[in-house]
């Protein structure tokens, strides 16, 4: 271990050393109400590092012996792999299984058909897709991991709920960066930002190997 000391604010001194970490560690300095909003440094490391960048919830229990890493998985895809690689990486370290994550949603039309009472075969279409595009996203995790346990869940849900509650018994939860460029730089989406907010367990936000914008 090596110590740095460094005059440079510290949001630019930590995306620079995320050139060249594994990843980077910061704590959670809640300011709202319950103490759960998330400091300005860890939220805007996490939006533009290079790297993971894993935030520790302060006061967040220790970790049980049966819990999981979390893996919020959105639209598999190239942008999704680094963040399923580093959750893989990250149970294999903690001695816990993978827990998969994997929310959707239909078009609005395709809903109001189910509200209406009649046979809902779109949602076990969709259901079937999604669990077969899950699988062969995790196949060469599962291949490289053979030890580790992994459970997949699938639901019909927004993301943010469905996260949120998994989150509950995690010991950490992954999820891949989803950034968008403003005025002010490079910005988390919204459900990076719940997740950094409101998780009671430790969050890392994990890049693409895709450039950001």
């Amino acid at each position: 271990m090596t110590t740095d000391e460094c005059d440079e604010d510290p949001v630019y001194a930590l995306v620079d050393a995320s050139d060249h970490a594994a990843a980077i560690v910061v704590g959670s300095r809640g300011h709202g109400l319950s103490g759960s909003l998330l400091g300005s440094v860890s939220l805007t490391v996490a939006a533009r590092a290079h790297c993971p960048v894993i935030v520790e919830r302060e006061g967040a229990s220790a970790a049980a012996g049966d819990r999981w890493v979390v893996l919020g998985l959105g639209e598999p895809g190239s942008r999704t792999a680094a963040a399923v690689e580093f959750a893989f990486a990250e149970a294999a370290l903690r001695s816990c299984g993978v827990e998969v994550v994997h929310a959707w949603t239909r078009p609005h039309r395709e809903r109001a058909t189910a509200r209406s009472g009649r046979f809902d075969e779109s949602r076990i279409f969709h259901e079937q897709r999604e669990k077969q595009r899950l699988d062969e996203v995790l196949s060469p995790l599962t291949a490289a991991h053979p030890d580790l346990a992994v459970r997949r869940i699938v639901v019909e849900s927004r993301a943010r709920p469905a996260l949120l509650q998994a989150a509950s018994q995690a010991n950490l939860l992954v999820v891949g960066a989803q950034r968008r460029r403003n005025v002010l730089g490079l910005q988390l989406g919204l459900v990076n930002h719940a997740m950094l907010h409101y998780a009671p367990c430790t969050v890392a936000v994990v890049p693409s190997e895709e450039s950001d914008g």
